[in-house]
């Protein structure tokens, strides 16, 4: 029997107590499809199969009495992945290598993970990282100072060294401390407080230089004084009156006036004014001391009818203008003068005011007075246009060109194009031209039918009408040309008189071209005109 297999249909171990024992010198192997124990099992080796537990039961790995489905004390090592349906709940450490990646997301859209010797959050997702808290603290890696702060419906605060440097308020924001900036704008107000050690100081540096206002050196007080402490010297800003407003130099006890401006606009200087640049002046009142080269304004009052003389003077040349209070008898007289010899001159009273100009010698050139203006001589006017309301000539009168309402004007060559047109298809197009003209020559690019309106909506009533059909009288065309291709220009004869009558009427010439060339094409066209009406 030693050598031969035997089959065991059951085996009963009965027993009040004690374990029952299989013993076998070798393996001993349970071939079945299924084995069923319905008791506990202590199993002392290794188990080279598979293991199924059922319902209700549980696995411990070291533990006799398991308080969980699989309950294992001691270390657990998984060479494969472990994939877990339900919520995995960490009594303890996490662990996880330098390199090694904890991804979130179908894509691995967010990581977190450290390489050695940085920390990362990488954010790949479409969308943004958003951070949700009531409060929020980016704090140093001791936990024991703040780098950023922010707080729900308050404020954001950034530090430096655990000390706050800038925060947000409802307003805008506060900075603490020294700001620097290379360009600084600020559209609101800007308040400098007082501090320990800088007490409100203001430092503008630039490169090279820097200019400090401080409370130790130069004072900005609410009676409009700028004071260099320690001295008794101001510059002052003040009223005279209730409408006018001065700056002055206080030192040695008193006021010395730097500048003077009222409300009406007058302005006044003590001491002397040097422009680089270009000034325009409407009034000037000098009452300071005149020397050579300088503009010179005398005289007294505050309007300009007072001033007795100007002279701009350089050197041994000269300009003077004369003058005195207007309406006054005997008539005044102003001029101006080139080495004692009077250019321009004239009356300053009415009803003549007559305005005289002489040539080098002396003699009257041109004059000007209530009957117009006069020339004497042979006047030559080059390089510039001379503007009248009417000109008399009893000689000849020779100009380059004549501008304004009432002269005679040029032919002008006026263009429009359509968009590509089909042929035998029609196409529109508006031309800048004049109010009302007069067309003397029409070009076409190609064979065309051409008909220019005096406005848009007799251009659109016409679109149907057959090329040869006559329009009706009063249908707002003006006039119809066909082009060959053998001759695109039609020059007109007699002119014909043609104009816009929209309202109010403007420039528009309304141009509809039918196409005659046989392909599709766009057709541009040029009429000669002469200008009617401005």
């Amino acid at each position: 029997m030693a050598d031969k297999g035997f089959g065991i249909k059951q085996i009963n171990l009965i027993g009040a107590s004690g374990t029952p024992t299989i013993d076998s010198p070798n393996n001993l192997n349970l071939n079945a499809i299924n084995v069923a124990i319905s008791t506990d099992v202590t199993i002392g080796g290794q188990l080279q199969s598979n293991l199924k537990i059922g319902s209700g039961y549980s696995v411990g790995i070291g533990s006799t009495i398991p308080s969980a489905k699989l309950d294992v004390i001691g270390g657990a090592k998984f060479t494969g992945g472990v994939d877990v349906s339900g919520v995995a709940t960490f009594q303890s450490n996490v662990r996880l290598g330098d390199n090694d990646i904890l991804n979130f997301g179908d894509g691995n859209d967010l990581q977190i993970f450290h390489d050695g010797f940085d920390s990362y959050i990488k954010d790949f997702g479409v969308g943004n990282l958003v951070i949700l808290a009531n409060g929020f603290a980016i704090n140093n890696a001791a936990n024991n100072e703040n780098i950023i702060t922010g707080i729900e419906n308050s404020a954001v605060t950034l530090f430096n060294d655990g000390s706050n440097k800038l925060q947000t308020t409802g307003y805008g924001v506060t900075i603490f401390g020294t700001l620097q900036s290379q360009q600084l704008n600020i559209t609101g107000i800007a308040t400098f407080g007082s501090t320990s050690g800088n007490a409100g100081q203001l430092d503008v540096v630039s490169n090279t230089t820097s200019t400090r206002i401080t409370p130790g050196t130069i004072a900005f007080n609410n009676t409009g004084n700028i004071q260099q402490i320690g001295t008794q010297q101001y510059f002052r800003a003040g009223t005279s009156g209730a409408s006018s407003y001065y700056f002055s130099n206080y030192y040695g006890g008193s006021d010395h006036e730097l500048f003077f401006i009222d409300t009406y606009g007058s302005t006044r200087i003590a001491g002397n004014l040097n422009v680089s640049g270009v000034s325009t002046f409407t009034y000037i009142q000098n009452t300071g001391i005149t020397s050579t080269k300088d503009l010179i304004v005398s005289g007294t009052g505050n309007d300009v009818g007072s001033i007795s003389t100007i002279s701009l003077r350089s050197r041994n040349n000269y300009i003077d203008f004369d003058a005195a209070i207007p309406n006054t008898s005997p008539p005044q007289q102003f001029g101006i003068k080139f080495q004692g010899t009077t250019i321009l001159g004239g009356s300053y009273s009415s009803p003549d005011g007559s305005i005289f100009l002489n040539n080098y010698n002396g003699t009257t050139a041109l004059s000007i007075n209530d009957s117009g203006l006069t020339l004497s001589g042979i006047t030559t006017i080059t390089g510039t246009t001379l503007f009248a309301k009417q000109i008399s000539v009893s000689g000849v009168v020779t100009a380059t060109s004549f501008v304004g309402s009432n002269t005679l004007k040029s032919r002008a060559v006026v263009s429009g194009v359509t968009t590509s047109i089909a042929n035998n298809g029609i196409g529109n197009t508006n031309i800048t031209g004049f109010k009302s003209y007069s067309l003397m020559k029409v070009g076409l690019s190609t064979a065309g039918w051409l008909r220019l309106y005096t406005d848009s909506a007799s251009r659109t009533a016409d679109a149907s009408r057959s090329q040869g059909v006559d329009p009706a009288p009063g249908s707002g065309v003006i006039v119809e040309v066909i082009t060959t291709g053998i001759s695109t220009t039609q020059i007109i004869t007699p002119f014909v008189m043609g104009g816009n009558l929209d309202d109010p009427a403007d420039t528009t010439i309304y141009a509809a071209i039918t196409n005659l060339s046989g392909v599709t094409t766009s057709i541009s066209v040029n009429l000669t005109i002469l200008q009617l009406e401005v």
